[in-house]
């Protein structure tokens, strides 16, 4: 019976140490502040698009052809946002502002 209550315990213990270690580990994602506002201001056509963040900048990739109505209204929301059109690589890049 001692024997049992030691394993009890040790696995009661085991159990605390893991579920300690665990939340310490599960953190909320990292909300990109740039990303996020592109893909508030470019509204019901955010669907249309992939919009991926990297160390430098966020790139906007129309997922198929874009009215030229609709083409417009990205490109004047990446203007805003400091950002261009690259012909090259056939999407937008919004470069990240670097301080320092």
């Amino acid at each position: 019976m001692k024997k049992i209550a030691e394993l009890e315990s040790t696995t009661a213990k085991l159990v605390e140490d893991f579920n300690r270690l665990s939340m310490r580990e599960a953190k909320a994602p990292s909300v990109d502040p740039l990303t996020t506002a592109l893909a508030e201001d470019l509204g019901r056509l955010v669907g249309l698009l992939q919009i991926q963040g990297t160390q430098d900048s966020v790139t906007v990739k129309p997922r198929a052809r874009l009215r030229d109505q609709d083409f417009k209204m990205v490109r004047e929301t990446i203007i805003e946002h400091g950002g261009f059109w690259s012909s090259q690589q056939k999407m937008f890049v919004v470069p990240r502002n670097r301080k320092g």
